[in-house]
């Protein structure tokens, strides 16, 4: 990963009795996405049972995560009415955008959003690799 891109990765809790209509909004979500944003990486996996799901993103650029945020607001909506998001990770520096407090403020006022049940977490990139 080099320094300016960031890694997100997600983790949704799916309501019981609710994996057809998270599958169906998922599927929403990866075509909007695909269509709208810069990301570079979009994958979403289930566990075993599956009763939660991850969802891991790659960005160019910090900016590529705002305009990712954009265009997922009313998706993320939608897929908040059947889940809750219980994991949030940002792996790489945001920059002025610093995330925790300040990017999530912006996203519960522009969204709405209120039952975030995660813990969001910022990690800066050190060093290392990607072949």
């Amino acid at each position: 990963m080099a320094e300016s891109q960031i890694m997100v990765v997600a983790e949704c809790t799916i309501s019981p009795g609710k994996l057809d209509a998270f599958r169906n909004l998922a599927q929403e979500t990866i075509d909007a996405v695909k269509g709208g944003s810069k990301v570079t990486g979009y994958r979403w996996y289930f566990n075993n049972d599956q009763t939660k799901c991850y969802i891991v993103e790659q960005h160019p650029d910090p900016r590529s995560l705002i305009r990712h945020l954009e265009v997922l607001g009313t998706h993320l909506l939608k897929l908040l009415d059947v889940s809750k998001m219980t994991r949030f990770e940002i792996y790489g520096s945001l920059g002025p955008l610093e995330f925790a407090e300040h990017l999530q403020e912006k996203i519960v006022k522009r969204f709405g959003i209120t039952k975030f049940d995660w813990n969001p977490q910022n990690y800066e990139y050190w060093n290392g690799f990607a072949r």
